[in-house]
């Protein structure tokens, strides 16, 4: 993908379900992704699909435009999340991009003037009234003779805050809790209308006509509440119902001045007359989407995308299926300890087991979609059938909640240690997993045998037989072999198997043309490649966290040192800078390796090739790997992309070693710049004052390792002849596996460490000024203005400061000169790579744009 490729903007997202989906199916179209939020780490899915996000006021319609008008190539503006779409819309329209009605994404989002607008064009909706509190319901005479009813805010999804309320104390109760959390905004008052839910999914092309996609049945939670806890499409309802259902689906959009886009209506019918509950502008959620396209081939996602760039809205229904979703939702409150599922949900049916929350987090049962932890979707000829295959399921996934721990009592520390460090650090030990092993020969055997059928070694016949029996020890998982013996090997624990059960001829017929030499030297590569992909990975998102921390934290003022000196004023933003600088140097270090570790082995056999007319090149398409060995010798003696990407890692971790030297340096109290939250830090059990950044001392000490195991590998293969041998294919795998560990465990928690810190600004001015860091900036200003050479003015600062060396007087005093001070500093201080904010920007824009092309790299080189 070029660096001109053509451009998507998203304007926030939401924070599940679709979000990630709409970024993920963008970039498969060969768009590029530009993110704009002013909050990144609401979007954890970011750093897992390697988009850099864009930091900025998204609330500001100004500088949205401002910051876009810089970018060629922009082919659509639009947001996912219900609280953006209409700002998304606003900057489209600025663009002359495809846009909704603004005015109609308002009459969505406003309930009460949503109501007013069906009222007036004769749309069935229940009657509804805004409150400030119970007293103003009493004052518009609506006593206990209107209820039930439902209160809800004015604007707001995921059934957030909205109750039936059948008594007048429930709903007293009910509006003054809402009243607590925002008393400024009124409160919606709507007529309780009893009946079946549905929603009707539509997309309104470019010539502003409403194309129904599906028609969705809805399962709600138990009353009071509203929650989503499943839905089924296509809705199970009369040919007649459903022509109502579509009817007033367009009927309402009509009424709303709803001009483009996509809408989810959400409709109760009450004695067969439907009625209209609301109206989201943009897809469904709640994997409504996703559950659409298994049930009708139509990939709604991309539809939308399609739209949003110009292009014209084609829906074509491949298949008429049944499909559902049903949602896994918390009982109780707490730290989720672990999610049970059961070992078998292979079933046909079953095409997406999705969990939305991990160990660690916590749970906070509030009745509305934050309580769901999952879902499942089905999908098959019937609705019966996918429904009970998906309850079933629900049934057996089992939440395992512990009580949130009350603080430790570890004097100053009131937080417990972040969950996802705690699992990272937990997890010490890289174990070559046996199943693993026998997946690797399975997958091989697999590439192999396809050859030798192909170049007539062994016929079609046998090559079935042999490959039903690898199916079938595949989905037993190996249990057949996984406990047997191997003083030989696994290998042969596998090969016996498969002869025992097949017969000599058989069983021993496709080891033709190969060797274990070759077979190990491929699952090392293969096993290589995806820790290639892996550390690839790892290294972008800890450049994509400090660049994201740089744009956020451009204002902080940070001491630069020299040989532990106070030198010159730098911010924390130039800081980070300056180290993504270094990490991107290894990324493009790294990404020469690709070619190394994408080289297959299959085919050396011993070491010395094969008489046997074997075809390497289509094992190693089959097997993804781009290139095949040209000399046997070397596929199996060498190791040099395990040398590579050892020298790079240990490159990486004396860079990560350095940053967390300084962190931990500022950290201290005589330093004072930083001040680690709680859930960064351990406590002592004798000194309740101390606040240990331990977490950082385990980073440096794994780095310290690193270094270690990386000369273990130098050492275990020089001495070693240049061909087979055990140090070279085992025992140098072992420093490096632990190597690896240790280097990924630490580029993992970076990222969750530089999103918590922040620089104590009053300190840092202190030393700033104390320390005279403007001195160099005063000699010169004094040489450009007053025409004297640069040592002149270099004496005459010194001079000035060595004289007044213990006053407690600024520099700018000294001098008599008032504009000798930090934010003129950063002002002008913009040449030569340096910290001031013209620089700075600089810096990070051209970041951004490295940072963007090695995202589309990664993706584009394993495809």
């Amino acid at each position: 993908m070029k660096h001109h490729a053509p451009k998507i903007v998203f304007i926030e997202s939401n924070t599940t379900g679709t979000g990630k989906n709409f970024l993920t199916t963008a970039r498969e179209k060969g768009l590029q992704v530009l993110f704009l939020t002013q909050n990144p780490s609401k979007y954890p899915f970011l750093l897992e699909c390697l988009i850099h996000p864009v930091v900025l006021n998204t609330d500001d319609i100004e500088k949205i435009v401002l910051f876009l008008k810089q970018y060629k190539n922009i082919v659509g503006i639009l947001s996912s999340s219900e609280y953006y779409i209409s700002i998304a819309a606003e900057a489209a329209k600025y663009f002359r991009y495809k846009h909704n009605n603004v005015q109609a994404i308002g009459n969505c989002r406003n309930k009460y003037r949503f109501y007013q607008k069906c009222v007036d064009k004769g749309v069935k909706v229940p009657k509804s009234f805004l409150v400030n509190d119970i007293d103003d319901f009493v004052s518009k005479g609506l006593g206990e003779s209107f209820l039930p009813v439902v209160a809800k805010p004015l604007s707001g999804s995921g059934s957030m805050s909205v109750k039936l309320c059948k008594t007048f104390l429930s709903l007293k109760q009910h509006l003054s809790n809402m009243k607590k959390n925002n008393s400024r905004d009124k409160i919606l008052i709507q007529e309780f209308i009893e009946g079946k839910e549905y929603s009707i999914e539509t997309i309104t092309n470019a010539l502003g006509k409403h194309i129904t996609i599906a028609v969705t049945q809805k399962h709600l939670s138990e009353p009071p509440y509203f929650l989503e806890m499943g839905h089924d499409i296509p809705a199970k309802v009369s040919s007649q119902l459903k022509k109502k259902l579509v009817d007033v689906a367009g009927q309402t959009l009509n009424a709303l001045g709803y001009s483009f886009g996509p809408a989810h209506i959400e409709v109760r019918v009450q004695r067969g007359i439907p009625y209209v509950i609301e109206v989201n502008p943009r897809l469904a959620g709640g994997m409504i989407p996703k559950a659409i396209e298994y049930a009708t081939g139509v990939d709604l996602i991309g539809r939308v995308i399609d739209i949003y760039c110009g292009h014209k809205l084609a829906v074509s229904v491949l298949h008429k299926l049944s499909a559902c979703i049903r949602f896994f939702v918390a009982k109780k409150a707490g730290v989720i300890k672990c999610i049970d599922v059961p070992k078998k949900t292979d079933n046909s049916l079953v095409k997406e087991l999705v969990f939305t929350k991990k160990p660690g987090d916590y749970i906070n049962i509030r009745h509305d979609f934050t309580d769901r932890f999952g879902c499942v979707i089905t999908a098959g000829k019937t609705a019966s059938e996918n429904s009970a295959v998906a309850d079933e399921l629900v049934s057996r996934v089992k939440l395992k909640i512990q009580r949130a721990a009350p603080p430790r009592e570890t004097g100053l520390i009131q937080q417990t240690l972040k969950p996802e460090i705690l699992s990272l650090l937990e997890n010490d030990y890289c174990i070559e997993d046996k199943i693993e092993e026998f997946n690797y020969y399975a997958t091989i055997d697999r590439a192999h045998i396809a050859m030798l059928v192909k170049q007539n070694i062994v016929d079609k016949r046998k090559a079935k037989v042999f490959l039903d029996a690898i199916d079938g020890l595949e989905a037993e998982n190996f249990i057949s072999i996984k406990d047997n013996p191997a003083p030989r090997g696994l290998y042969y624990v596998y090969e016996n198997y498969l002869i025992d059960k097949l017969g000599i001829t058989l069983g021993g017929s496709v080891h033709i043309g190969r060797s274990r030499n070759d077979i190990n030297a491929t699952i090392a590569q293969l096993r290589l490649r995806k820790k290639f992909f892996d550390l690839y990975k790892s290294l972008w998102r800890v450049r994509s966290s400090l660049l994201t921390q740089a744009a956020l934290k451009q204002n902080e003022y940070l001491p630069v040192y020299s040989q532990y000196q106070t030198a010159l004023p730098g911010t924390l933003a130039f800081y980070y800078l300056a180290i993504e600088n270094a990490f991107t140097r290894y990324q493009a270090t790294l990404k020469t390796l690709f070619k190394v570790v994408n080289v297959s082995p299959l085919g050396a056999a011993a070491c010395g090739g094969t008489s046997v007319p074997i075809d390497p090149a289509y094992t190693a398409k089959l097997l993804g790997f781009k290139l095949t060995h040209r000399n046997a010798l070397d596929a199996i003696a060498n190791r040099d992309s395990l040398l590579q990407m050892s020298s790079i890692i240990n490159l990486i971790s004396i860079t990560v070693c350095r940053f967390m030297q300084d962190l931990q340096l500022w950290s201290t109290r005589e330093f004072g710049l930083i001040d680690f939250p709680d859930n960064l830090v351990g406590g002592s059990s004798a000194m309740p004052q101390k606040r240990n950044p331990y977490i950082i001392e385990r980073i440096k000490a794994s780095s310290a390792a690193i270094s270690g195991y990386y000369q273990a590998i130098l050492a275990t293969i020089s001495k070693t002849p240049y061909s087979n041998s055990v140090e070279i294919g085992t025992e140098s795998l072992k420093p490096f596996n632990m190597l690896y560990t240790e280097a990924l465990k630490g580029l993992n928690i970076i990222p969750l460490i530089v999103a918590d810190i922040s620089i104590n600004q009053e300190r840092a001015i202190q030393i700033l000024e104390n320390n005279f860091t403007l001195a160099s900036y005063a000699a010169e200003k004094i040489c450009q203005e007053k025409k004297l050479s640069f040592r002149q003015a270099h004496h005459q600062v010194g001079k000035k400061i060595r004289d007044n060396l213990n006053a407690d007087v600024k520099l700018s005093h000294l001098l008599h000169d008032e504009s000798i001070d930090l934010p003129k500093y950063y002002e002008n201080n913009n040449y030569g790579g340096g910290a001031g904010h013209d620089s700075t920007n600089k810096q990070i824009l051209h970041a951004r744009r490295i940072i963007d092309a090695d995202s589309r790299w990664i993706y584009s080189a394993f495809i």
